[in-house]
Protein backbone atom coordinates (compact mmCIF):
# COMPACT_ATOMS: atom_id res chain seq x y z
CA UNK A 1 0.00 0.00 0.00
CA UNK A 2 1.61 3.52 -0.81
CA UNK A 3 2.17 5.91 1.99
CA UNK A 4 -0.54 8.41 2.37
CA UNK A 5 0.41 12.16 2.80
CA UNK A 6 0.49 12.48 5.83
CA UNK A 7 3.27 9.43 6.24
CA UNK A 8 5.60 10.93 3.59
CA UNK A 9 4.95 14.57 5.57
CA UNK A 10 6.18 12.59 9.40
CA UNK A 11 9.01 11.26 7.24
CA UNK A 12 10.00 14.31 6.10
CA UNK A 13 9.76 15.95 9.32
CA UNK A 14 12.45 13.46 10.65
CA UNK A 15 15.37 14.17 8.79
CA UNK A 16 17.03 16.55 11.51
CA UNK A 17 16.43 14.10 13.83
CA UNK A 18 18.06 11.87 11.42
CA UNK A 19 21.22 14.16 10.97
CA UNK A 20 22.01 14.70 14.22
CA UNK A 21 21.04 11.00 15.89
CA UNK A 22 20.85 9.05 12.49
CA UNK A 23 24.83 7.21 13.53
CA UNK A 24 23.55 6.40 17.45
CA UNK A 25 20.21 5.22 16.10
CA UNK A 26 22.10 2.94 13.77
CA UNK A 27 24.97 1.60 15.98
CA UNK A 28 22.09 0.83 18.65
CA UNK A 29 20.24 -0.75 15.76
CA UNK A 30 23.48 -3.46 14.72
CA UNK A 31 24.71 -4.16 18.66
CA UNK A 32 20.98 -4.94 19.89
CA UNK A 33 20.34 -7.23 16.43
CA UNK A 34 23.58 -9.23 16.17
CA UNK A 35 23.46 -9.88 20.35
CA UNK A 36 19.84 -10.98 20.34
CA UNK A 37 20.73 -12.60 16.16
CA UNK A 38 23.94 -14.01 16.82
CA UNK A 39 24.03 -16.02 13.36
CA UNK A 40 23.66 -12.49 11.66
CA UNK A 41 26.93 -11.99 12.64
CA UNK A 42 28.02 -13.83 9.83
CA UNK A 43 26.70 -12.16 7.47
CA UNK A 44 27.48 -8.60 8.15
CA UNK A 45 31.47 -7.86 7.58
CA UNK A 46 32.61 -7.57 11.53
CA UNK A 47 35.41 -5.25 10.09
CA UNK A 48 32.74 -2.35 9.52
CA UNK A 49 31.17 -2.71 12.24
CA UNK A 50 34.26 -2.08 14.69
CA UNK A 51 35.22 0.42 12.56
CA UNK A 52 31.56 1.95 12.56
CA UNK A 53 31.81 2.80 8.98
CA UNK A 54 28.35 0.41 8.57
CA UNK A 55 26.22 2.36 10.66
CA UNK A 56 27.86 5.78 9.39
CA UNK A 57 26.29 3.59 5.73
CA UNK A 58 23.43 2.92 6.96
CA UNK A 59 22.78 6.36 8.91
CA UNK A 60 23.70 7.84 5.56
CA UNK A 61 21.15 5.59 3.83
CA UNK A 62 18.20 6.37 6.01
CA UNK A 63 18.57 10.04 5.92
CA UNK A 64 18.75 10.00 2.30
CA UNK A 65 15.96 7.69 2.00
CA UNK A 66 13.46 10.36 3.98
CA UNK A 67 14.89 13.40 1.88
CA UNK A 68 13.91 11.38 -1.49
CA UNK A 69 10.99 9.59 -0.37
CA UNK A 70 8.87 11.71 -3.01
CA UNK A 71 11.02 10.63 -5.29
CA UNK A 72 12.38 7.14 -5.15
CA UNK A 73 14.29 7.11 -8.55
CA UNK A 74 17.10 9.92 -7.24
CA UNK A 75 18.08 6.52 -5.19
CA UNK A 76 17.64 4.25 -7.66
CA UNK A 77 21.09 3.42 -8.51
CA UNK A 78 22.72 3.26 -4.84
CA UNK A 79 19.42 1.07 -4.10
CA UNK A 80 20.19 -1.11 -6.77
CA UNK A 81 24.33 -1.38 -5.65
CA UNK A 82 22.63 -2.18 -2.50
CA UNK A 83 20.52 -4.91 -4.22
CA UNK A 84 22.92 -6.28 -6.16
CA UNK A 85 25.38 -6.64 -3.01
CA UNK A 86 22.38 -8.56 -0.88
CA UNK A 87 22.51 -10.91 -3.28
CA UNK A 88 25.98 -11.61 -3.09
CA UNK A 89 25.61 -12.15 0.57
CA UNK A 90 22.50 -14.58 0.02
CA UNK A 91 20.20 -12.41 2.11
CA UNK A 92 16.66 -13.76 2.71
CA UNK A 93 13.12 -11.89 2.41
CA UNK A 94 12.70 -13.14 5.80
CA UNK A 95 15.80 -10.93 7.14
CA UNK A 96 14.43 -7.46 5.98
CA UNK A 97 11.27 -8.31 8.89
CA UNK A 98 14.34 -8.38 11.54
CA UNK A 99 16.00 -5.50 10.29
CA UNK A 100 13.09 -3.45 10.43
CA UNK A 101 11.75 -4.82 14.04
CA UNK A 102 15.24 -3.68 15.39
CA UNK A 103 15.48 -0.83 13.65
CA UNK A 104 11.90 0.81 14.59
CA UNK A 105 13.27 -0.67 18.36
CA UNK A 106 16.83 1.37 18.07
CA UNK A 107 14.85 4.75 17.00
CA UNK A 108 12.53 4.61 20.20
CA UNK A 109 15.41 3.63 22.52
CA UNK A 110 17.53 7.03 20.93
CA UNK A 111 14.58 8.90 20.34
CA UNK A 112 12.39 8.64 22.97
CA UNK A 113 9.30 10.15 23.09
CA UNK A 114 10.34 12.28 20.44
CA UNK A 115 9.09 9.45 18.00
CA UNK A 116 5.70 9.25 18.62
CA UNK A 117 3.50 6.62 17.84
CA UNK A 118 2.20 8.14 14.57
CA UNK A 119 6.11 8.98 13.48
CA UNK A 120 6.94 5.16 14.10
CA UNK A 121 3.98 3.79 12.71
CA UNK A 122 4.89 5.95 9.48
CA UNK A 123 8.51 4.68 9.50
CA UNK A 124 7.63 1.25 9.82
CA UNK A 125 5.37 1.72 6.25
CA UNK A 126 8.29 3.84 4.38
CA UNK A 127 10.24 0.60 5.55
CA UNK A 128 7.92 -1.81 4.40
CA UNK A 129 7.46 -0.06 1.12
CA UNK A 130 11.39 -0.20 0.80
CA UNK A 131 11.38 -3.00 1.70
CA UNK A 132 9.29 -4.60 -0.82
CA UNK A 133 10.67 -2.90 -3.81
CA UNK A 134 14.05 -4.42 -3.06
CA UNK A 135 12.81 -8.07 -2.16
CA UNK A 136 11.10 -8.13 -5.80
CA UNK A 137 14.35 -6.85 -7.30
CA UNK A 138 16.77 -9.09 -5.28
CA UNK A 139 14.05 -12.30 -5.83
CA UNK A 140 14.69 -11.70 -9.75
CA UNK A 141 18.33 -11.60 -8.99
CA UNK A 142 18.16 -15.00 -7.42
CA UNK A 143 15.85 -16.24 -10.21
CA UNK A 144 18.87 -15.95 -12.90
CA UNK A 145 21.07 -17.84 -10.58
CA UNK A 146 18.86 -20.47 -10.14
CA UNK A 147 18.23 -20.02 -14.07
CA UNK A 148 22.65 -21.01 -14.34
CA UNK A 149 22.24 -23.63 -12.39
CA UNK A 150 24.01 -22.16 -9.58
CA UNK A 151 22.02 -22.26 -7.03
CA UNK A 152 21.89 -25.63 -4.75
CA UNK A 153 21.22 -27.14 -1.18
CA UNK A 154 24.45 -26.93 0.15
CA UNK A 155 25.70 -26.63 3.57
CA UNK A 156 29.05 -24.21 4.65
CA UNK A 157 31.25 -26.18 6.26
CA UNK A 158 33.53 -24.73 9.31
CA UNK A 159 37.19 -24.94 9.70
CA UNK A 160 36.50 -27.90 12.10
CA UNK A 161 34.55 -30.06 8.69
CA UNK A 162 30.90 -29.42 11.04
CA UNK A 163 28.39 -28.41 8.37
CA UNK A 164 26.55 -25.71 9.26
CA UNK A 165 22.46 -24.73 8.28
CA UNK A 166 21.26 -21.84 7.57
CA UNK A 167 20.74 -20.71 11.17
CA UNK A 168 24.39 -20.93 11.81
CA UNK A 169 25.52 -19.49 8.55
CA UNK A 170 22.97 -16.79 7.90
CA UNK A 171 22.72 -16.74 4.53
CA UNK A 172 20.13 -18.14 2.21
CA UNK A 173 22.44 -21.75 1.86
CA UNK A 174 21.04 -22.38 -1.73
CA UNK A 175 22.59 -19.04 -2.71
CA UNK A 176 26.43 -20.34 -2.26
CA UNK A 177 28.00 -23.10 -4.22
CA UNK A 178 31.29 -24.68 -3.05
CA UNK A 179 34.42 -24.22 -4.82
CA UNK A 180 37.71 -25.63 -5.31
CA UNK A 181 40.89 -23.43 -5.92
CA UNK A 182 42.00 -25.04 -8.93
CA UNK A 183 45.33 -22.36 -9.33
CA UNK A 184 46.89 -20.13 -7.12
CA UNK A 185 49.56 -17.71 -8.43
CA UNK A 186 51.34 -15.07 -6.47
CA UNK A 187 50.95 -11.44 -8.53
CA UNK A 188 52.87 -9.08 -6.06
CA UNK A 189 54.15 -9.56 -2.55
CA UNK A 190 50.76 -9.04 -0.51
CA UNK A 191 48.19 -9.85 -3.49
CA UNK A 192 47.66 -13.49 -5.38
CA UNK A 193 44.87 -14.75 -7.62
CA UNK A 194 42.81 -17.72 -7.04
CA UNK A 195 40.84 -19.56 -9.60
CA UNK A 196 37.55 -21.48 -8.70
CA UNK A 197 35.58 -24.22 -9.98
CA UNK A 198 32.51 -25.59 -8.47
CA UNK A 199 32.28 -28.88 -6.83
CA UNK A 200 29.57 -31.27 -8.74
CA UNK A 201 29.44 -28.66 -11.90
CA UNK A 202 27.91 -30.62 -14.78
CA UNK A 203 28.80 -28.74 -17.50
CA UNK A 204 31.95 -27.42 -19.60
CA UNK A 205 31.55 -23.66 -18.69
CA UNK A 206 30.52 -21.78 -15.88
CA UNK A 207 28.07 -18.79 -16.28
CA UNK A 208 28.60 -15.64 -18.05
CA UNK A 209 29.02 -12.38 -16.37
CA UNK A 210 30.02 -8.55 -17.45
CA UNK A 211 33.62 -7.48 -16.71
CA UNK A 212 33.80 -5.81 -14.13
CA UNK A 213 31.17 -7.56 -11.91
CA UNK A 214 31.91 -9.59 -8.35
CA UNK A 215 31.55 -12.35 -6.30
CA UNK A 216 31.30 -13.03 -3.01
CA UNK A 217 33.41 -15.50 -0.82
CA UNK A 218 32.62 -17.00 2.44
CA UNK A 219 35.56 -18.35 4.51
CA UNK A 220 35.46 -19.78 8.24
CA UNK A 221 37.54 -16.98 10.82
CA UNK A 222 38.47 -19.74 13.43
CA UNK A 223 39.66 -16.96 16.03
CA UNK A 224 36.09 -15.15 15.76
CA UNK A 225 34.09 -17.98 15.76
CA UNK A 226 32.15 -17.29 12.45
CA UNK A 227 31.71 -16.84 8.69
CA UNK A 228 32.74 -13.94 7.04
CA UNK A 229 31.89 -12.78 3.79
CA UNK A 230 33.37 -10.33 1.63
CA UNK A 231 33.69 -9.54 -2.17
CA UNK A 232 35.86 -9.69 -4.08
CA UNK A 233 36.09 -8.41 -8.02
CA UNK A 234 36.41 -11.02 -10.81
CA UNK A 235 39.93 -10.16 -12.57
CA UNK A 236 39.46 -12.12 -15.52
CA UNK A 237 37.99 -11.69 -18.97
CA UNK A 238 34.52 -13.58 -18.74
CA UNK A 239 34.99 -15.99 -21.75
CA UNK A 240 38.49 -17.21 -20.08
CA UNK A 241 36.88 -17.77 -16.75
CA UNK A 242 33.91 -19.94 -18.23
CA UNK A 243 36.46 -22.29 -19.50
CA UNK A 244 39.53 -22.09 -16.54
CA UNK A 245 37.57 -21.17 -13.47
CA UNK A 246 36.62 -17.78 -11.94
CA UNK A 247 39.40 -16.12 -10.66
CA UNK A 248 39.96 -13.44 -8.30
CA UNK A 249 42.82 -11.30 -6.97
CA UNK A 250 42.41 -10.75 -3.69
CA UNK A 251 45.23 -8.13 -1.52
CA UNK A 252 46.11 -9.12 1.71
CA UNK A 253 44.66 -6.08 4.26
CA UNK A 254 41.89 -7.97 6.63
CA UNK A 255 40.72 -11.43 7.84
CA UNK A 256 39.00 -12.80 5.18
CA UNK A 257 41.73 -11.97 2.66
CA UNK A 258 44.35 -13.22 4.97
CA UNK A 259 42.11 -16.85 5.25
CA UNK A 260 42.62 -16.70 0.97
CA UNK A 261 46.09 -15.95 0.94
CA UNK A 262 46.54 -19.08 3.19
CA UNK A 263 44.07 -21.19 0.63
CA UNK A 264 46.18 -24.14 -1.57
CA UNK A 265 44.94 -25.61 -4.77
CA UNK A 266 42.64 -28.10 -4.21
CA UNK A 267 40.99 -26.25 -0.92
CA UNK A 268 37.28 -24.84 -0.61
CA UNK A 269 35.12 -21.74 -0.15
CA UNK A 270 31.59 -21.04 -0.51
CA UNK A 271 31.46 -18.56 -3.47
CA UNK A 272 28.28 -16.56 -4.98
CA UNK A 273 26.81 -16.26 -7.90
CA UNK A 274 28.32 -13.02 -10.07
CA UNK A 275 26.81 -9.65 -9.59
CA UNK A 276 27.47 -6.22 -9.85
CA UNK A 277 26.34 -2.96 -11.04
CA UNK A 278 30.04 -1.90 -12.23
CA UNK A 279 31.04 -3.41 -15.75
CA UNK A 280 31.05 -2.58 -19.18
CA UNK A 281 29.31 -3.64 -21.92
CA UNK A 282 30.98 -4.74 -25.12
CA UNK A 283 28.44 -4.94 -27.97
CA UNK A 284 26.68 -1.98 -26.45
CA UNK A 285 30.28 0.21 -26.06
CA UNK A 286 30.97 -0.63 -29.68
CA UNK A 287 27.83 0.17 -31.23
CA UNK A 288 28.75 3.74 -29.49
CA UNK A 289 30.96 5.72 -31.83
CA UNK A 290 33.19 8.29 -31.45
CA UNK A 291 33.10 11.79 -32.78
CA UNK A 292 35.03 10.30 -35.85
CA UNK A 293 32.96 7.51 -36.85
CA UNK A 294 35.08 4.68 -35.12
CA UNK A 295 33.50 3.42 -31.61
CA UNK A 296 34.18 5.60 -28.71
CA UNK A 297 37.12 5.45 -26.95
CA UNK A 298 37.85 3.91 -23.35
CA UNK A 299 39.78 5.43 -20.21
CA UNK A 300 40.70 3.37 -17.65
CA UNK A 301 41.90 4.69 -14.30
CA UNK A 302 43.20 2.30 -10.92
CA UNK A 303 44.52 3.05 -7.74
CA UNK A 304 46.49 -0.16 -6.36
CA UNK A 305 44.13 -2.97 -6.06
CA UNK A 306 41.04 -1.28 -7.66
CA UNK A 307 43.37 -2.42 -11.11
CA UNK A 308 41.14 -5.91 -11.02
CA UNK A 309 37.74 -4.90 -12.29
CA UNK A 310 39.65 -2.63 -14.90
CA UNK A 311 41.68 -5.58 -15.60
CA UNK A 312 38.83 -8.04 -16.36
CA UNK A 313 37.38 -5.31 -18.45
CA UNK A 314 40.32 -4.52 -20.57
CA UNK A 315 41.24 -8.24 -21.44
CA UNK A 316 37.52 -8.65 -22.58
CA UNK A 317 37.30 -5.16 -24.86
CA UNK A 318 41.06 -5.91 -26.13
CA UNK A 319 40.04 -8.79 -28.50
CA UNK A 320 37.08 -7.22 -29.62
CA UNK A 321 38.42 -4.17 -31.01
CA UNK A 322 41.21 -6.24 -32.44
CA UNK A 323 38.42 -7.96 -34.53
CA UNK A 324 36.48 -4.50 -35.38
CA UNK A 325 39.51 -3.23 -36.45
CA UNK A 326 40.03 -6.37 -39.01
CA UNK A 327 36.96 -6.23 -40.30
CA UNK A 328 36.39 -2.77 -40.50
CA UNK A 329 37.60 -1.32 -44.44
CA UNK A 330 38.42 1.77 -42.80
CA UNK A 331 40.52 0.32 -39.90
CA UNK A 332 38.93 2.35 -37.18
CA UNK A 333 40.04 1.31 -33.90
CA UNK A 334 38.73 1.51 -30.18
CA UNK A 335 41.61 4.32 -28.69
CA UNK A 336 41.98 2.85 -24.99
CA UNK A 337 44.18 4.45 -22.06
CA UNK A 338 44.95 2.68 -18.76
CA UNK A 339 45.98 5.33 -16.34
CA UNK A 340 47.36 3.51 -12.71
CA UNK A 341 48.28 4.64 -9.69
CA UNK A 342 51.11 2.21 -7.38
CA UNK A 343 52.50 2.53 -4.18
CA UNK A 344 55.34 -0.10 -5.93
CA UNK A 345 57.73 0.53 -8.71
CA UNK A 346 58.53 -2.92 -9.43
CA UNK A 347 56.83 -6.34 -9.22
CA UNK A 348 53.22 -4.51 -9.75
CA UNK A 349 49.91 -6.84 -9.66
CA UNK A 350 49.88 -7.73 -13.46
CA UNK A 351 52.97 -5.62 -14.29
CA UNK A 352 54.06 -8.31 -17.19
CA UNK A 353 50.33 -9.30 -18.63
CA UNK A 354 50.08 -5.19 -19.07
CA UNK A 355 52.99 -4.29 -20.71
CA UNK A 356 52.75 -7.37 -23.17
CA UNK A 357 49.21 -6.16 -24.02
CA UNK A 358 50.72 -2.44 -24.64
CA UNK A 359 53.00 -4.31 -27.09
CA UNK A 360 50.17 -6.87 -28.68
CA UNK A 361 47.90 -3.65 -29.19
CA UNK A 362 49.40 -0.10 -30.44
CA UNK A 363 45.59 1.11 -29.52
CA UNK A 364 46.38 1.19 -25.82
CA UNK A 365 48.12 3.06 -23.92
CA UNK A 366 49.51 3.21 -20.36
CA UNK A 367 50.61 5.28 -17.57
CA UNK A 368 51.67 4.78 -14.43
CA UNK A 369 51.77 7.05 -11.15
CA UNK A 370 53.96 5.34 -8.35
CA UNK A 371 53.63 7.16 -4.78
CA UNK A 372 55.66 4.66 -2.74
CA UNK A 373 59.28 5.21 -1.42
CA UNK A 374 60.66 3.88 -3.93
CA UNK A 375 58.95 6.03 -6.63
CA UNK A 376 60.88 6.69 -9.36
CA UNK A 377 60.70 7.46 -13.34
CA UNK A 378 63.35 5.26 -13.84
CA UNK A 379 61.26 2.22 -12.82
CA UNK A 380 60.58 0.16 -15.73
CA UNK A 381 57.09 0.91 -16.95
CA UNK A 382 56.53 4.00 -14.76
CA UNK A 383 55.78 7.46 -16.06
CA UNK A 384 55.34 9.75 -12.86
CA UNK A 385 56.44 9.61 -8.83
CA UNK A 386 53.73 10.49 -7.13
CA UNK A 387 49.92 10.70 -7.02
CA UNK A 388 48.17 10.46 -9.99
CA UNK A 389 47.69 13.80 -11.69
CA UNK A 390 45.16 14.19 -14.58
CA UNK A 391 46.87 17.42 -15.79
CA UNK A 392 50.26 15.81 -16.16
CA UNK A 393 48.56 13.60 -18.84
CA UNK A 394 47.97 14.64 -22.54
CA UNK A 395 44.83 15.48 -22.72
CA UNK A 396 43.90 14.19 -25.98
CA UNK A 397 46.14 11.58 -26.59
CA UNK A 398 45.86 9.90 -22.93
CA UNK A 399 42.52 11.24 -21.47
CA UNK A 400 40.86 11.51 -24.85
CA UNK A 401 39.20 14.49 -23.93
CA UNK A 402 38.40 15.83 -27.92
CA UNK A 403 35.69 13.19 -28.04
CA UNK A 404 32.87 13.95 -26.36
CA UNK A 405 31.88 10.14 -26.34
CA UNK A 406 34.60 8.79 -24.71
CA UNK A 407 33.90 6.96 -21.48
CA UNK A 408 35.23 6.73 -18.16
CA UNK A 409 36.01 3.62 -15.68
CA UNK A 410 36.90 4.61 -12.33
CA UNK A 411 38.38 2.08 -9.47
CA UNK A 412 39.84 2.52 -6.07
CA UNK A 413 40.07 4.11 -2.81
CA UNK A 414 37.61 6.61 -2.42
CA UNK A 415 39.43 9.55 -1.54
CA UNK A 416 41.37 8.38 -4.73
CA UNK A 417 38.24 8.29 -7.09
CA UNK A 418 36.48 11.75 -5.51
CA UNK A 419 39.47 13.41 -6.62
CA UNK A 420 40.08 12.10 -10.28
CA UNK A 421 35.94 12.38 -10.50
CA UNK A 422 36.17 15.99 -9.69
CA UNK A 423 39.42 17.00 -12.11
CA UNK A 424 37.37 15.10 -14.98
CA UNK A 425 34.74 17.27 -14.56
CA UNK A 426 36.63 20.19 -14.36
CA UNK A 427 38.53 18.98 -17.53
CA UNK A 428 34.64 19.33 -19.35
CA UNK A 429 33.76 15.39 -18.81
CA UNK A 430 29.85 15.02 -18.10
CA UNK A 431 28.88 12.95 -14.83
CA UNK A 432 27.46 10.84 -17.32
CA UNK A 433 30.59 9.50 -19.06
CA UNK A 434 31.82 8.52 -15.60
CA UNK A 435 31.34 4.91 -13.92
CA UNK A 436 32.98 4.38 -10.48
CA UNK A 437 33.49 1.44 -8.43
CA UNK A 438 34.57 1.99 -4.57
CA UNK A 439 36.27 -0.49 -2.79
CA UNK A 440 34.55 -0.09 1.24
CA UNK A 441 31.66 0.43 2.23
CA UNK A 442 29.88 3.28 0.46
CA UNK A 443 29.95 5.19 -2.83
CA UNK A 444 32.27 8.18 -3.65
CA UNK A 445 31.10 11.43 -4.94
CA UNK A 446 32.29 11.68 -8.16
Amino acid sequence: MPLTDDQVSLVQSSIPALEEHGTKITSTFYTTMLSENPSLRNIFNLTNQRTNSQPLALASVLAAYATHITNPSALAAPVEAINHRHVSLGVTAEQYNIVGTYLLRAMSEVLGAALTEELKGAWGAAYMELAGMMIKAEEAMYQRSQKEKWEQPSKAVNGEGHAGASKETGSGEQHFRRCRVVKKEQEAEDVVSLRFWPKDWEGQELPRYKPGQYVSVRVWIENEGVHQIRQYTLSDAPERARKEGYRITPKKIGMVSEALHQLNEGDEVDLSFPVGVFFFEEEGKMKLGGDEGGPAPLVLLSAGIGITPLLSILTSILPVAAAHEQTDGDKKERKISWIHSSKMANKRPFQNMLEGLGSQHPQLRSKIFVTGPQASEKASGVNFAGRMDLTKLDGEKDLHLDDGKTQYYLCGPGAFMESVGKTLKEMGVSEDRIKAEVFGVGNPSV
